[in-house]
């Protein structure tokens, strides 16, 4: 079954279509069961209110840009780092980290910033290559940092706690942000970029009223959830509420791209949810064929739960490289998570560093959607990216070691806001 799933992804078949085309002519050759089935099991897979979070978030990514909310989070970063050698590669990343709590999807804040700061960027004199390559990597830190439609995935597919999930990419986000202006420190150093204007402790101050809307969000959705409110997905709904809210008092906001962003928003989410559906049957299939019991005696019963790990964060790095990240967590986690928590490893500790690793490939060539996105908005060529993208990957790697060898970084926030 993965054979023919490789195959047929070598052949440029559709992801969602691999999946199901896989999964099912296994189940119709290898076994006995009846192919009426596969309709049902990939409605059921996509009926469950987890997923319900997928579109409010991706909607909510649209909303932010249309009340001109990030607009005012990119000022509010300038103030903040703007003034260091390299400034607008830094409010790049203090911008993404910003928009972390807005979409939760590495795809919109990734196509959010480019649109902002290419065209500054490339008048400042930055390589283009180099534009599009700290924009993504810095889109990383988004689905990192709560809400992450990434981790509704891991804890849908692993029935796992989502605001755990999110609480335990908080730290590891964080991590991300710092390691990427310091490495684009020494690069500007080392390359010459400029510092942009400096400013006051005044001027700063005057820039965080018009963000403190946007920086709100966060804590309404993880306080709510916290203390019982609403469920994650409820909190989705009213997020959006929110943000109408805010665009129809600021008056930034035109009402007549709502409906288009509306629709964008819906085929985002259709995209994605075929992806499910197919997964999940293919998840299936490969439960009933007994997966996780050859995973079991393919690492062997000696192996110690760090070099799985290991082992893991190594195989998952490379199949992101051509594998979009929905399809490989919906894939394996269902099989992978029971095998982590048998070996006794933390399934938050494992989710994290999961998804820290599928995120990582959305930004690795050859075959990265946020990498083309990017590269298409700022004009870099693949290879451009490729090389101005290769120290950039420095700091998204020692947080990935620092996860897996250190499960407290990841649990730190988790066990100390919801109890061990």
């Amino acid at each position: 079954m993965l054979s023919l799933f490789v195959l047929l992804i070598a052949l440029g078949m559709p992801i969602a279509f691999c999946l199901g085309i896989s999964a099912a002519t296994v189940l119709v050759f290898s076994t006995n069961i009846p192919t009426e089935i596969i309709s049902t099991k990939m409605t059921g897979s996509i009926d469950a209110w987890t997923w319900l979070a997928i579109p409010l978030f991706i909607y909510l990514g649209d909303i932010m840009t249309l009340t001109g909310i990030t607009q005012r989070l990119v000022r509010f970063s300038l103030g903040l780092v703007g003034h260091l050698k390299g400034g607008l590669s830094h409010v790049t990343v203090v911008t993404n980290i910003l928009l972390a709590g807005m979409s939760g999807s590495i795809t919109a804040d990734a196509a959010a910033v480019s649109s902002i700061f290419s065209p500054s960027m490339k008048k400042a004199g930055y390589p283009v290559g180099y534009t599009a390559a700290i924009i993504a990597a810095g889109a990383v830190i988004g689905p990192m940092i709560p809400p992450s439609i990434c981790f509704i995935l891991i804890g849908g597919a692993g029935n796992v706690s989502i605001l755990r999930l999110w609480l335990g990419g908080a730290v590891p986000g964080f991590f991300i942000g710092i390691f990427l202006i310091i490495a684009g420190y020494l690069i500007a150093r080392k390359k010459g970029f400029r510092s942009e204007e400096q400013f006051t402790w005044g001027q700063r101050l005057k820039t965080l009223p018009p963000a403190l809307p946007a920086l709100v969000i966060p804590v309404l959705i993880i306080g709510g959830i916290r203390i019982g409110m609403f469920t994650a997905t409820e909190a989705g709904a009213i997020a959006i509420v929110y943000a109408l809210l805010v665009g129809f008092v600021s008056r930034d906001m035109d009402f007549k791209s709502l409906w288009p962003s509306t629709v964008k928003s819906a085929k985002a989410t259709s995209k994605t949810l075929i992806i499910i559906a197919t997964a999940g049957l293919f998840s299936w299939v490969a439960t009933i064929l007994k997966a996780d019991a050859m995973i079991m005696n393919l690492i062997g019963t000696h192996t110690s739960p760090m070099v799985f790990m290991i082992i893991v964060a190594i195989v998952f790095l490379v199949l992101g490289c051509f594998v979009e990240g929905p399809p490989i967590v919906l894939v394996f986690i269902p099989l992978l998570m029971p095998v982590a928590i048998k070996m006794g490893i933390d399934p938050i500790h494992f989710g994290v560093m999961f998804g820290l690793v599928n995120l990582i490939g959305s930004v690795t060539p050859p075959m990265a959607v946020t990498m083309y996105m990017t590269c298409s908005i700022t004009g870099a060529t693949v290879e451009e990216y490729t090389r101005e993208m290769l120290p950039l990957f420095i700091p998204l790697l020692v947080v990935v070691g620092m996860i897996t060898l250190f499960p407290q970084i990841s649990l730190f926030l988790p066990n100390l806001v919801m109890g061990p």
